[in-house]
C-alpha cells in the first residue's frame, strides 16, 4: 500500500481531486439537495457541501454508524491479531524458496508471515488471546522484535519495526449500501475474513461499479435512478463473498489444498477466481440478466457472454497489435459485434452521438481480427449478434442475432440503462 498510494494520489490530483491530510469527518447532515459534512482539520473546523458522498472510511465507518445503517453477519469472529510491519533482510533464510505466506508455530509464538516486497519488507500476524490476560498493549516494539526473532529462529538479524496495529477477524455486510446521497464502499460496506484474500478485491469492485455511474449522472448523461443499481449489484456480491470467506475459514484445509476440488464443491466452496471474477449482476442496468452461476469451479463457464457477466478475455488483433478484448473497453461503452453485425454497431454509434456518450464499436474480422476463431462463440453472438459492454467491463445487453429495427432496439436498451429518451 505504501507503494500504491503515491501512484493513486498523483492520479487523483491529475483528475482534479482536492486531497486533504490530517482531516477527519466528524459530522454529516444529508438533505434533499446533497450532504453537508463537518470536518476537523489541523486543529480547526470547517464544513463542505457535496452533491454526493462516498464513505470509504473503513470497517468502523463513522458515516455508516452516524447514518444508523445496521450490518448483517456474524460480526466479530474471535481471532485477535497483531499486525507487525517490519523490514529485515531475510534473504539468507528464504534462499531459493520465496513465498507469499508462511505459517510459523512453536512453543513461544504462533503467527503468519506475509512477504510484502522482495525479501526485505514483511508483515507478521501474531495471534493473542484476551481470555488469557493478553492485550494489544503487550505488543511493544521490543516485544514484537523478540517475537520476530523467535519466528525466524535467528536473533542476530537486524529488525526495523515500521508499524504495529491490532485487528480482529470479522464478517458483516451493511443492510444497504446507499442512503440518500451517501454511498458506502469497501470495508465501510462489508468486512470479510482474510482467508481467500477477497476483501480488497471486493472493495475495488465497489468503486469500479460506482464511479462510472456517478460520472454519467453528474454529466447529465444518465438519470439519477442509475445510482440505485449500485446497491442492487454490489450488495449481493458482498454477501456471496462473505459466505465464501466464512466457508474457507471453517474449512481451511480445503482452501489450501488445490487437489480437493470435489470436496470443496460439495461444501459450496467456489474457486477463488470465481469469487473474484465470476459473480453476476442483476439490476435495471442489465437487460435480461442471468444471475445463476453455471459453475462454482470453472470460471470459463461463468464468463459466457451472458448479460450481467464480466466480459471474458480473448486474444484478438487490433491495429496490427495483439491485445486482449479487455483492452478494447477502456472506461467507455463498447459494442462487440459478429462478422455481419454492422447494423448493431451503426445503431449504437447513432444513439451514443445523440446522448453524447463515449462509445466504441468493433466488428469481428472488420475492426478486430479473431485469429483463433474463439471470439463470437465465447460471447455467444456468432455472425449477426452483438454485445453492449458497460464502462466497468460488464455486459449490459446481448443480441444473439439480427433485428429489423436495430436503432429502435438500441434506443430502448440505453433508455433502460440510463433513463430518459433521446435528446
Amino acid at each position: 500500500q505504501d507503494m500504491l498510494d503515491p501512484v493513486l494520489l498523483a492520479a487523483a490530483r491529475r483528475g482534479g481531486a482536492n486531497i486533504r491530510f490530517n482531516c477527519e469527518v466528524d459530522g454529516i447532515e444529508p438533505d434533499a439537495s446533497g450532504v453537508k459534512i463537518s470536518l476537523s482539520e489541523n486543529g480547526g473546523r470547517s464544513t463542505l457541501c457535496a452533491r454526493y458522498v462516498i464513505a470509504a472510511d473503513g470497517s468502523g465507518s463513522f458515516i455508516r454508524r452516524r447514518l444508523g445503517i445496521a450490518t448483517i453477519g456474524p460480526g466479530e469472529l474471535g481471532a485477535y491479531i497483531i499486525n507487525v510491519l517490519f523490514e529485515a533482510d531475510l534473504s539468507a533464510l528464504v534462499g531459493d524458496h520465496p513465498f507469499v505466506i508462511a505459517e510459523v508455530k512453536n512453543e513461544q509464538m504462533h503467527g503468519m508471515f506475509i512477504r510484502v516486497r522482495d525479501n526485505h519488507r514483511w508483515v507478521l500476524h501474531i495471534s493473542y488471546d484476551p481470555a488469557k490476560g493478553e492485550s494489544a498493549d503487550d505488543f511493544t516494539p521490543e516485544r514484537c522484535r523478540e517475537l520476530i526473532h523467535v519466528a525466524i529462529g535467528r536473533s542476530d538479524i537486524a529488525i526495523e519495526i515500521l508499524g504495529i496495529l491490532p485487528w480482529q477477524v470479522a464478517g458483516s455486510v451493511a443492510e444497504h449500501f446507499r442512503q440518500g446521497q451517501v454511498f458506502l464502499i469497501g470495508d465501510a460496506a462489508h468486512v470479510v475474513p482474510p482467508t481467500g484474500g477477497f476483501g480488497l478485491n471486493t472493495g475495488i469492485g465497489d468503486a469500479h461499479n460506482l464511479a462510472w455511474k456517478l460520472a454519467l449522472v453528474l454529466q447529465s448523461q444518465a438519470d439519477a435512478a442509475l445510482l440505485d443499481t449500485y446497491d442492487a449489484e454490489r450488495r449481493p456480491v458482498a454477501h456471496f463473498t462473505l459466505d465464501q470467506s466464512l466457508l474457507r475459514l471453517q474449512n481451511a484445509e480445503l482452501h489450501f489444498d488445490p487437489t480437493r476440488v470435489s470436496e470443496r464443491i460439495e461444501r459450496g466452496i467456489a474457486n477463488p477466481l470465481v469469487v473474484d471474477l465470476g459473480y453476476r449482476y442483476a439490476s435495471p442496468a442489465i437487460i435480461e440478466p442471468q444471475p445463476l452461476l453455471p459453475s462454482l469451479e470453472d470460471l470459463g463457464q461463468d464468463l459466457d457472454g451472458s448479460p450481467g457477466t464480466r466480459l471474458p478475455h480473448v486474444w484478438v488483433e487490433h491495429d496490427a497489435k495483439r491485445i486482449s478484448t479487455l483492452d478494447l473497453i477502456g472506461s467507455r461503452f463498447t459494442v462487440l459485434a459478429g462478422q455481419r453485425g454492422e447494423s448493431w454497431c451503426l445503431a449504437a454509434e447513432t444513439i451514443a452521438t445523440h446522448r453524447s456518450l463515449d462509445l466504441a464499436a468493433y466488428r469481428i474480422d472488420e475492426d478486430i481480427i479473431d485469429p483463433y476463431g474463439a471470439l463470437s462463440s465465447a460471447f455467444g453472438i456468432y455472425d449477426t449478434g452483438a454485445l453492449l459492454v458497460r464502462p466497468d467491463g460488464f455486459i449490459a445487453w446481448r443480441a444473439l442475432g439480427q433485428d429489423a429495427q436495430p436503432e429502435q432496439v438500441m434506443q430502448r436498451v440505453f433508455e433502460r440503462l440510463l433513463g430518459g429518451s433521446l435528446r
